[in-house]
């Protein structure tokens, strides 16, 4: 077996660690999110992802939460990616390099294992978690592992700090397309169809990113569960405030990639989010005081009616 034929089988055994089942599950309304549980007990559990996140006003603010410090990301030299169509979405495997995660609450040092997105037919759905009932047409999850658990493999059902989820929201931009994004896009014709793979080089996954390398300061924090099947509830989920700007253009180059291997079937990848799940007991956390900045503009609005007062 070559060396392309051997990465791709081991990014299938990825894909399988993350995504019990390949086939046997869908969106749809056959073996759909309604049926999981059936095949999946985990997902009828009651710390299940995603959520719809509640207004930041009646989120808990945890000092705790410090900034991210995220290291290797920038350099894409240092780390070796291959992008594939899995039938269910594009999903980047980080093959080599040392990218990690660690800061932000986490309880420990995360390594990076892979990337992947979640999208809907048209710009008003897609995402997978909703803030305050708004959905957003594009949700990139970054897959991260507890570094003390060795793989991927033995983190994915260790109950509440195996994995380390890092979510984005996109937003449909006027501006043109998001240059950051424009390698990885341009790779999509060599994955239009599932199974489907091919090597990501010079692509910056900083890039992608919607802050300055290093560090992500505002962001909500919740326990949860992986969005697919077997669901395990091993995901600290972080979703960040900061959106990221993608084009029309480039948003419709998501929906034309292939849920089957049949080429030209038009059987494409939409709606590839599940259902929103009860909060239930959890909290959901923000990382930031709302009232900090109300505070301060009270502040300043107090010294400027004094001023008045003595001109």
């Amino acid at each position: 077996m070559d060396g392309f034929l051997c990465a791709a089988a081991l990014a299938s055994l990825v894909v399988t660690v993350i995504e019990a089942g390949g086939s046997s599950w869908t969106y749809g309304e056959t073996n759909g999110p309604a049926e999981w549980q059936t095949s999946y007990p985990n997902c009828g559990l009651t710390r299940q992802s995603p959520i719809n996140l509640p207004d930041p006003q009646e989120m808990d603010f945890d000092s705790s939460l410090k900034p991210f410090k995220l290291s290797g990301f920038l350099n894409p030299q240092e780390y070796k990616l291959k992008i594939f169509n899995n039938g269910h979405t594009v999903q980047v495997n980080v093959e080599e390099g040392n990218l990690m995660v660690e800061g932000g609450g986490l309880p420990g040092r995360y390594k990076t294992a892979q990337f992947h997105f979640h999208w809907g037919r048209d710009d008003s759905q897609g995402s997978e978690h909703r803030l305050q009932d708004r959905g957003f047409p594009l949700e990139l999850h970054i897959v991260n592992y507890n570094e003390k658990y060795g793989n991927l493999s033995n983190a994915v059902a260790r109950e509440r700090d195996g994995l380390a989820v890092l979510g984005f929201f996109f937003v449909v931009s006027d501006k043109g397309d998001n240059s950051g994004l424009t390698t990885m896009l341009n790779k999509f014709n060599d994955i239009k169809s599932k199974g489907s793979m091919a090597e990501l080089s010079g692509f910056s996954i900083d890039s992608m990113l919607p802050f300055a390398s290093g560090n992500g300061a505002r962001f909500y924090r919740y326990s949860g569960s992986l969005t697919t099947p077997p669901c395990y509830e091993s995901v600290i989920w972080t979703l960040f405030e900061n959106t990221i700007p993608i084009s029309a253009k480039q948003m419709a180059m998501f929906r034309k990639l292939q849920e089957d291997a049949t080429p030209n079937s038009g059987h494409v990848i939409v709606d590839n989010f599940r259902p929103l799940q009860a909060l239930g007991r959890r909290q959901v956390a923000r990382s930031f005081d709302v009232n900090s900045a109300s505070g301060q503009h009270l502040s300043l609005l107090a010294l400027f009616l004094v001023i008045l007062c003595y001109i």
